[in-house]
């Protein structure tokens, strides 16, 4: 009995539930369960840029998730105060900010790739990457918020125990506002990044510059697809963003006033109140929501696309054994609609297949069946040379 409960003693004084906590982040983290789906259906292209911008996106997260559960079992120089030290908030929240936002950062990318394999023409999407430039710029300053903040302020110690209530209250509130002033700004950006991406591909791929939509009639199905999935992904995004910012940004504008309208240590009731006031963890769980929404739609988009293009195959394998059982009609009709029908399947198939290998090139069919178009988008002049087709109807790249 008495090495049973010694035994007892020594794991409550180390803390190893605490560690185990910690540990357990990665597997109790809401992007598990999508990582490992991403990896089984893509178990042969694990080195594809975009299995690893998921697969980094979900371990710096996780890390940092540690890392903020380790503050609990580390050695305190304040036992009441939390984060309990100097040391244990750079350690901790502090490395942990840095892996946050490099999560987020590499997860932010996700729209900037699929958007460039889809339009090669760096031109037409240059607002999507300024706006994303933008974007992972605000976050960096969210790592400088977070790497200098000091929870106890040098001559801390020597204080009476007013004033040292007061310099905890103050910093901290100087920490929340800064850091829920950027939230907000981080919200403004996403916006911004996601209406550069919507109207990218409405402008450079749903619609020709004719304005004729390729998409209605006869166009190709695997860009239907992609657009129903980055539209719908896109415009929830924006909804659920905008349900948001009223909040944070009420809250971001509440914490600045307080903390720059409190100067005075005397003011025992403003102390008081600004101290309730950074207490964010209500309002925190919103602004991750919007994140882990935004987030959690890559892997869905992801595995969507996945099944799609294995549909596709399967599709193209069923319509291949069809053509080759079936007999020749003789109708120069005939050989063209199904030299039109097969061309087009070819071209379906060739898409989706050089879209999930991040190599896209988009195949669109010119409007009229006996001429070709080929546009040069490179110099953004757009050329008709007009040859007769008689047999197929011929696709172009758009570059």
């Amino acid at each position: 009995m008495p090495s049973l409960l010694s035994m007892k003693s020594l794991f409550q004084s180390r803390g190893f539930d605490q560690y185990q906590v910690s540990f357990t982040q990665l597997i109790v983290s809401e992007f598990f369960p999508w990582t490992c789906l991403i990896l089984l259906l893509t178990y042969k292209n694990w080195k594809r840029p975009i299995i690893v911008l998921m697969v980094l996106h979900y371990l710096l997260r996780c890390i940092g998730d540690m890392l903020e559960r380790s503050l609990k079992v580390r050695e305190r120089d304040y036992e009441k105060l939390w984060p309990y030290g100097n040391s244990q908030w750079l350690n901790t929240y502090g490395i942990a900010g840095i892996l946050w936002h490099l999560s987020e950062i590499i997860g932010d990318w996700y729209l900037l790739i699929r958007t460039k394999a889809i339009i090669r023409n760096t031109k037409k999407i240059r607002w999507v990457f300024i706006t994303c430039l933008i974007y992972n710029l605000v976050k960096c300053a969210q790592i400088y918020t977070y790497l200098s903040y000091i929870p106890f302020r040098e001559g801390y110690d020597q204080a009476d125990e007013k004033t040292k209530s007061a310099y905890y209250t103050l910093d901290m509130a100087k920490y929340k506002a800064n850091k829920w002033t950027n939230v907000a700004l981080q919200q403004v950006c996403s916006l911004a990044y996601d209406l550069s991406v919507l109207i990218a591909l409405r402008k450079n791929v749903f619609i020709d510059k004719q304005g004729i939509n390729l998409l209605s009639k006869g166009g190709n199905s695997f860009l239907k697809k992609f657009k129903q999935i980055s539209e719908y992904r896109i415009i929830f995004s924006i909804i659920v963003t905008l349900c948001g910012i009223p909040l944070i940004f009420t809250y971001a504008i509440y914490v600045f006033h307080f903390n720059r309208t409190t100067r005075s240590y005397d003011d025992e009731q403003k102390i008081k109140a600004l101290n309730d006031m950074v207490n964010d963890s209500r309002i925190d769980p919103i602004r991750t929501l919007i994140l882990n929404f935004s987030y959690t739609f890559m892997y869905i988009d992801q595995v969507m696309l996945k099944f799609y293009i294995e549909k596709q195959k399967s599709s193209k394998m069923t319509s291949n054994t069809h053509s080759h059982t079936s007999g020749y009609s003789g109708s120069h009709a005939s050989i063209y609609t199904n030299g039109y029908s097969n061309n087009k399947s070819q071209n379906t198939t060739n898409v989706s297949n050089n879209y999930e290998s991040n190599q896209m090139e988009i195949p669109l069919p010119s409007h009229n069946n006996n001429i070709i178009y080929s546009d040069q988008l490179s110099n953004d002049k757009e050329l008709l040379n007009p040859k007769p087709n008689t047999n197929t109807l011929t696709y172009y790249n758009y570059k």
